[in-house]
């Protein structure tokens, strides 16, 4: 009997998982999903030497290393670090890659070529104790422990380590005055001596004295021999420790207040102050403040002011400083930078005046004389940058022997660009490495009649079906498959940049961290559209108008810091407008209303709780007033505090009514207070207002049904045990509630015991589902819940009295009268840890719904919701064979074919975005981190649709032949008729 139930069990699995599977033969990778890899906003970046493939690497604020192609651009390797590991420092040694993270705790060595890690250290004390401790590379030009390679000095934690670029040996350490902060390493390349740089007396970010130390290291011994030579310098000024660089052999530093520039000498202790009278011949402004730039080394240094940047040289002699260049930044700022390979010029890139922001003008300086080596004139780089945010320098040795250069700029907008012989080479879109909102906008509809469409795409769809019918037919050679292959991926059909009937074609418009809002196609993932950056802080994006023609465009609205709002063209990318409220939006409301303008309502909240209707006219704040003043509920979250409070919206005090005044004030309602020694707030989420629910019943397989709880202000909160890593695990819970948003009513609450966060989850309809960690099984556990509303007595009504009439299911549920509820819980072990969960949305809410979980390793797993329910009974009956429920087994399933995401990683994953197709059997899903992802699903598989590979070619040849059977086997039976007719 056991074996029995066993294979019943198994059976029913397979028989669920099956139709789910996402598995995809050769020719179809590419019909329904993209996948598009970014590294992000680069902050440091080094090109490749000698015999090396030719490449930059690049490390960016999204912690991310990796290796570009100097030729195309395309990513060699990339290696995207942990949270908290932010690369510092980066470097080229010859052979390796060397990187400093972590705030100096982590050293790793990379093999150029392929990426992998050679070694990694954690240098002993670490900056650990002290975050904001400088962390230096220098690379030492001599191979102190003779394996073949130059070694390397590491600064980190305030100590100077040296180790084997090789194999990360530790060769040498010292630990620095306690007294002496140090800031910057510099080898001296003619002699096996290491120089460090520093401050004492350091105060905040101002120090009484300038020290420099150096360090000897003979070959005839590693610790002892070490001789050490210290030097301090105390100027009249207190010093700015915000920067200090290394110039023809000296030290120099500004002081705080930006008007002095010291210079010490290396070898001897000498040193100078450039006061501010010594300064003014430089053309700074007056009352000006001077910043000495960290990216110039060599011979020079370079001051940064209001009025530009002047680069001088350091006197060989007495360290005096002599101006050599002045620029002067224009439009979209200046940049400079310095060369590892050649330090005695300096690149200068500046966006010309009346460029747009789309022209680069690069230029080589000399250190020595400041003229200018090499020169380009205007580069076209394409669309509106937003000006520029820094310059690598790269020279390279032309084959006629002379100095050629390449620049790899890097935009205001994240946007990253190769320039070399006045071209761009080449060009990467790095912004939409850093998305922070997603909105589908419909493309506009087809201005083409239906038979000039189907008279030129008549030819290309014949040809595609009868290659289609080869391949089926086993007839077709390797290059036609593949020809196939391309023109499915690629179809004309599939690439317009119009609307489709079935909802496939859609842009993607997304909002990115440095302000730039982009629009990208479904069908490839290409760019449509893209604007500069329009915020400096941006916050939010949402679609602000819904024209009922699809001609007329869609708005979007993107929020930024201050109350500044910016409407954009959905189909274009124009901006129509902006506004600027003034205040900080603490509370986005949109409301279910559209003025005469078909434009949607939004309420902002400021943090005095007074709400503003935008768009702010006299037709839009009547139309609040008189449909939803009174009747408008919100919350506020407040981790910090641990609360959660709920207001109503009431009429503003008349005697304080002015132009720009509130249209309505917030008044506290409720307020529920958790304990911060037991929970601290970990997830708060509700339902999506878009989604569509298409029976408030659920039909039990005794032909009964079960009433929805779908009450629209419900929202979950969990909470988790404060300092939860450093407790016992019998002391750590995770506890679930479920309220109501009106009244502040808990409607359910469950404590999960031995458990811990993250906690993530996703709301749809009446269920729940969320993950948590079990700190004692360790492995991570997902619960769902799912609410009924228990005012009707399911016993006593069937499905064709529910149907017609027998009971009114139409009935609002009212949070001020709230029905008795009763909540259905079950838990599921999970074999990876969730970083995120979504769920997919249909048109009509008609099709089965997937659970969409994001994984530690930025995967997508589609899980059927039948796996998530809380109702699986432990012995299938046969109503619960007829309901479609699946027998209850702790593990949920974790199978290859149900990876949305196939053999893809969507690299520091921080959301999932879906929205509905036309089709009711389709969703569309969109995955976003560092890399994009795309994938059209079919939650019940495409029952209302034909699959794009169909062969319409074999169809019609099936009928053509059947059609003839037919027609021979008529004449074969009126010739035996009449032949027995004879007889």
């Amino acid at each position: 009997m056991a074996g029995a139930q066993k294979f019943f069990t198994i059976a029913t699995v397979f028989l669920v998982v099956a139709p789910l599977a996402q598995g995809l033969f050769e020719d179809q990778v590419g019909m329904w999903d993209w996948h598009q890899q970014y590294v992000g906003r680069v902050k440091s970046a080094v090109f490749s030497s000698g015999t090396q493939k030719k490449r930059v690497f690049v490390a960016t604020e999204q912690n991310a290393l990796a290796a570009l192609n100097l030729r195309t651009g395309q990513i060699a390797w990339r290696h995207l670090l942990g949270e908290g590991d932010s690369i510092q420092t980066l470097e080229s040694a010859g052979r390796t890659i060397i990187t400093i993270s972590g705030d100096g705790k982590y050293v790793r060595s990379w093999n150029p070529n392929d990426g992998v890690l050679l070694w990694e250290v954690a240098p002993q004390s670490s900056s650990k104790e002290d975050p904001d401790a400088p962390v230096d590379i220098g690379l030492l030009s001599f191979d102190w422990d003779g394996d073949g390679a130059n070694d390397v000095a590491i600064l980190a934690g305030n100590n100077v380590f040296v180790y084997s670029a090789l194999s990360g040996e530790l060769l040498w350490r010292t630990r620095m005055l306690t007294d002496i902060r140090i800031q910057k390493l510099h080898a001296d390349p003619s002699a096996k001596r290491l120089f460090a740089a520093g401050f004492l007396g350091v105060e905040g970010t101002a120090a009484s004295k300038l020290a420099i130390l150096s360090f000897d290291f003979p070959s005839e011994t590693k610790e002892e021999a070490i001789h050490k030579a210290h030097m301090e310098f105390e100027p009249l000024q207190p010093l700015s420790t915000k920067s200090l660089v290394f110039a023809n052999g000296y030290v120099a530093a500004l002081s705080s207040d930006g008007l002095t520039l010291v210079t010490h000498s290396l070898e001897r202790s000498a040193g100078f102050e450039a006061s501010a009278a010594d300064l003014l011949p430089f053309k700074l402004p007056r009352g000006g403040r001077a910043e000495l730039l960290p990216g110039v080394s060599g011979n020079a240094v370079a001051l940064s002011t209001g009025a530009g940047v002047v680069l001088l040289k350091i006197d060989e002699k007495t360290g005096h400083p002599s101006r050599t260049a002045v620029l002067s930044p224009s439009e979209g700022g200046l940049v400079l930078s310095d060369s590892l390979t050649d330090p005695a010029v300096v690149a200068a890139l500046t966006t010309p005046p009346g460029g747009g922001g789309d022209l680069l003008s690069a230029q080589v300086l000399s250190c020595e004389s400041g003229d200018v080596v090499s020169k380009s004139e205007s580069v076209q780089w394409g669309g509106n940058h937003g000006g520029l945010s820094r310059v690598f320098l790269n020279p390279y040795l032309k084959k006629d022997g002379t100095w050629g250069y390449r620049f790899l700029a890097v935009g205001g907008d994240d946007s990253l660009a190769l320039l070399q012989q006045g071209e761009v080479v080449w060009a990467r879109e790095e912004a939409l490495a850093g998305v922070v909102g997603v909105q589908f906008v419909n493309l506009p509809p087809d201005e083409e009649s239906a038979v000039k469409r189907v008279e030129e795409g008549i030819e290309e769809w014949v040809k595609l079906q009868l290659l289609a019918a080869k391949v089926t037919l086993f007839l077709a050679s390797e290059e036609e498959q593949q020809q196939l292959a391309n023109a499915r991926k690629f179809s004309a059909e599939k690439m317009k940049v119009t609307m489709d009937h079935n909802g496939f074609r859609r842009l993607i418009v997304v909002l990115t961290s440095c302000g730039k809002v982009l629009g990208l196609h479904t069908g490839d993932g290409r760019v449509i559209w893209s604007t500069p950056p329009l915020t400096k802080s941006p916050q939010r994006l949402f679609l602000s108008r819904t024209p009922s023609s699809p001609r007329t465009p869609p708005e979007i609205m993107v929020l930024g810091g201050e109350g500044e709002m910016i409407w954009v063209n959905g189909h274009t990318g124009a901006v129509l407008r902006k506004q600027s409220l003034g205040f900080e939006v603490s509370q986005v409301i949109p409301l279910p209303l559209k003025d005469p303008a078909e434009q949607r309502l939004v309420l902002l909240v400021d943090p005095e709780g007074g709400a503003h209707v935008v768009p702010g006219t006299a037709e839009a704040g009547a139309l609040f007033r008189e449909r939803l003043l009174g009747k408008t509920f919100y919350y506020k979250v407040d981790k910090k505090a641990g609360t959660i409070t709920g207001y109503v919206l009431q009429a503003p005090d008349s005697a304080g009514r002015s132009e720009g005044s509130p249209a309505a004030s917030s008044v506290e309602l409720w307020s529920i207070v958790f304990p911060k020694e037991t929970e601290q707030i970990a997830a708060v989420f509700g339902r999506r207002p878009e989604e569509s629910v298409h029976s408030q019943l659920r039909m039990l397989g005794n032909h009964q049904v079960l009433h929805k709880y779908l009450n629209r202000n419900t929202i979950f909160v969990a909470t988790t045990t404060p300092d939860e890593s450093s407790k016992p695990v019998d002391e750590r819970s995770v506890v679930a509630y479920l309220l109501d948003t009106v009244t502040g009513r808990v409607l359910y609450r469950v404590t999960h015991q031995n458990a811990q966060g993250p906690v993530s989850g996703v709301f749809s309809e009446n269920w729940i589902a969320y993950s948590y960690f079990n700190a004692r099984a360790f492995r991570p556990e997902i619960s769902a819940l799912e609410m009924f509303d228990e005012s009707h007595d399911s016993e006593k009504i069937d499905v064709l009295g529910a149907l017609f009439g027998g009971s009114n299911v139409t009935v609002p549920v009212s949070s001020l009268a709230p029905p008795p509820i009763k909540v259905v819980a079950q838990s599921y072990f999970f074999p990876q840890t969730v970083k995120m969960m979504a769920v997919t949305l249909t048109a009509k809410g008609i099709t089965g719904k997937q659970v969409l979980i994001g994984t530690s390793s930025d995967q997508i797993v589609a899980l059927d919701r039948r796996f998530v329910d809380p109702r699986r009974p432990e012995v299938v009956t046969p109503q619960d064979q007829e309901e479609g429920l699946i027998q209850y087994r702790e593990a949920l399933p974790f199978l290859p074919p149900l990876f949305i995401t196939h053999n893809n990683q969507v690299e520091g994953l921080r959301g999932i975005a879906t929205a509905p197709a036309r089709l009711e059997s389709n969703s569309l899903m969109f995955a976003y981190g560092i890399d994009l992802y795309y994938m059209r699903t079919a939650p019940s598989k495409t029952y209302d649709l034909l699959t794009e590979d169909f062969s319409y070619a074999l169809l019609v040849l099936t009928i053509l032949i059947l059609v003839g059977a037919i027609v021979v086997s008529a004449a074969i039976a009126h010739r035996n008729q009449l032949k027995n007719q004879w007889l």
